[in-house]
């Protein structure tokens, strides 16, 4: 005699695959509804933010362009040993924003160019926009649509 333990028999190859497809189901099933959670609540807060005044697109898209030129800035510092109150020579800035010409602009700048947009300032500082008056102004006119 064998001291083997009975095994159960295989599933059929066709429930085996029935089992896998409604596995597979389920699991894509969960994501899409999670995934769709995670927009609609991602779509709440923007909605949330839009509806007290404090927030817009336009305010948003000038905050990552800020964001980006503080890190050409970082990238600078480490690739030139840049210290505080230094000033990025013309050139070097001319050849950082090379590859984003165009694209670090502030919406609400009605020239659309980086010099009359941003100010970039020395090392230690942050940029700063050169639009506060025009976001302010987009904030009044949406403060009067909602009311």
């Amino acid at each position: 005699m064998s001291a083997t333990t009975p095994r159960p028999p295989t599933l059929p190859a066709k429930r085996t695959r029935n089992l896998v497809l409604l596995i597979l189901g389920i699991v894509l099933l969960l994501m899409a509804l999670l995934g769709g959670g995670m927009f609609m609540l991602f779509r709440g807060f923007v909605s949330a933010f839009e509806s007290m005044g404090s927030f817009s697109m336009e305010d948003y898209q000038c905050g990552k362009n800020l964001d980006e030129l503080t890190l050409l800035k970082e990238e600078w510092v480490t690739a030139h040993d840049g210290k505080n109150g230094d000033v990025i020579p013309a050139a070097d800035l001319a050849q950082m924003l090379a590859e984003s010409e165009g694209k670090l602009v502030c919406p609400l700048d009605p020239q659309k160019t980086l010099t009359t947009s941003y100010e970039i300032g020395p090392i230690g500082t942050d940029p700063k926009c050169k639009c506060p008056t025009q976001h302010e102004q987009k904030r009044e006119e949406r403060k009067k649509k909602k009311d």
